[in-house]
């Protein structure tokens, strides 16, 4: 099967697919989707924002201009595809679909919500697409037609021994290293192990928009917010923090190191996170933050803890009992091979 793979180059997390797409015997195009800077689609931005950005999106033909330079440089007028499969298709619309469709009239189109409803407006693509799958659990049941589908994970070979008894590797949003650092002093004053790597980007520099944060943050008298911002920036330096990459492998290789996994999730979505479900495809224990977790066919107290947001305490019992490591019947639906077969039915 001849496939056209459009997705954004997060963490590398699109390389597995394309590679598991090509084992199972398909052929492979891939491109790199983007977000436009004026795309009106951010749930956050307000009216008068949209409304600008609506204008300026429509009057420069931001998308038509996008894709008749990579149909160009892709060669794609004079290729035949069988699949169009999509994360996200933040870049793609009427045009997009038109001309692909004109090309190849009977292409299946697939897409994928590796994020949520409450971040960005993915529902007015959903005519376009055959079938259209989501990450998340809430957002699933709450718009029909759309089904659940966690994000993949792929078996690691165990090591010897288990170095950490926690670990988390993540990038720094929202208040995931106000959560981190609650837990690592509970877990020192306990003399347990862990690596905590909460990541920034390393050419991040001052913006509009985060001097505009850091003086309303000055303005209420929010030190921490203030610190943040500072860290983001590279202005102060923190033990948890860290401005180097971590690759799928590193990320995967620290995860089988673990005993635990410390898992903290956006306050506004209830998918599971790529980290919870490569410690899950693993056989590992779960901390975290994502109590919609307790609907899921998978939930196990004995595997999965969840902590409150705002007052994060650890059970040191959970830390240090042994558990089976085999992976739930649910769990092995999203298997890389499994995962991908299902995108591509």
């Amino acid at each position: 099967m001849n496939v056209l793979f459009i997705a954004p180059e997060v963490f590398e997390l699109h390389k597995p697919i394309v590679k598991e797409l090509q084992r199972q015997g398909n052929n492979v195009d891939f491109i790199s989707d983007t977000m436009f800077p004026h795309d009106n689609g951010f749930i956050s931005k307000n009216t008068i924002k949209k409304v600008f950005d609506h204008y300026l999106h429509n009057t420069y033909k931001t998308e038509e201009k996008h894709w008749r330079e990579l149909f160009e440089l892709h060669n794609i007028h004079n290729k035949h595809y069988d699949l169009c499969l999509c994360i996200n298709a933040c870049s793609i619309g009427k045009f997009f679909i038109t001309n692909i469709r004109k090309i190849n009239p009977d292409i299946r189109l697939v897409l994928y919500l590796w994020d949520n409803l409450q971040f960005f407006d993915f529902k007015r693509n959903f005519k376009y697409f055959d079938k259209v799958y989501t990450f998340d659990y809430n957002d699933s049941k709450n718009n029909s037609g759309v089904k659940f589908l966690p994000l993949y994970w792929f078996p690691v070979v165990a090591p010897e021994k288990e170095l950490y008894d926690v670990s988390l590797i993540g990038s720094h949003h929202d208040d995931r290293l106000r959560i981190a650092e609650k837990i690592a002093k509970q877990l020192d004053e306990n003399n347990l192990t862990y690596l905590f790597k909460v990541v920034c980007a390393s050419n991040a520099r001052w913006s509009p928009t985060l001097l505009k944060a850091y003086l309303l943050a000055k303005l209420k008298g929010d030190s921490l917010a203030m610190r943040d911002i500072k860290i983001v920036v590279g202005e102060e330096k923190h033990p948890l923090i860290s401005h180097n990459h971590y690759s799928v492998e590193d990320t995967n290789r620290i995860i089988s190191l673990s005993r635990c996994v410390l898992d903290t999730d956006r306050p506004s979505q209830s998918g599971l996170t790529i980290r919870f479900m490569w410690a899950l495809g693993q056989g590992k224990k779960i901390i975290t933050t994502n109590s919609s977790i307790k609907e899921m066919p998978f939930y196990d107290e004995n595997r999965i803890l969840v902590i409150e947001r705002d007052n994060p305490t650890i059970d040191l019992d959970f830390i240090r009992k042994d558990i089976k490591k085999e992976p739930h019947e649910f769990v092995l639906k999203s298997r890389l091979d499994n995962f991908t077969r299902e995108l591509i039915s």
